[in-house]
């Protein structure tokens, strides 16, 4: 994968969730960074900025929420788009909307529904970057 690609970071603490969710980025053509749960994916956005994150609400050590809150909250990595997957938990809307998340879709993921998310966040992103 060449080393200029979109890079999309995967929290997810299911693994064939996470495999299933990184076969697919890439066979977008994305360059993918698996974290399996929201602290592990905070250390390796902190290190290495990605253009978007797709997180689980539900992880363990910090959840998605966490980590949502947490990047809104560092001015390096608070512009960065967000999708968040959930059950059906309206308790998981509200906290999703609060934290700041860019979008949410529930589970279980609806593919093209992911590939519309992707695209229309990271054009936006691209604009954001290139007006500011």
């Amino acid at each position: 994968m060449q080393s200029n690609a979109t890079k999309i970071v995967i929290a997810e603490d299911d693994s064939s969730s996470r495999e299933l969710l990184t076969e697919l980025l890439q066979s977008w053509g994305y360059d993918v960074i698996e974290a399996r749960n929201g602290a592990d994916a905070l250390q390796k956005i902190i290190a290495s900025p990605p253009d978007l994150v797709v997180c689980d609400i539900k992880m363990p050590l910090l959840d998605g929420v966490g980590l949502v809150q947490a990047l809104r909250r560092d001015k390096n990595l608070a512009s960065i788009p967000v999708i968040a997957l959930t059950g059906f938990d309206p308790q998981d809307h509200e906290a999703i909307a609060s934290a700041g998340c860019s979008t949410y879709q529930s589970k279980p993921v609806s593919t093209a529904l992911l590939k519309r998310n992707v695209e229309r966040l990271l054009q936006k992103g691209t604009k954001d970057r290139t007006q500011g």
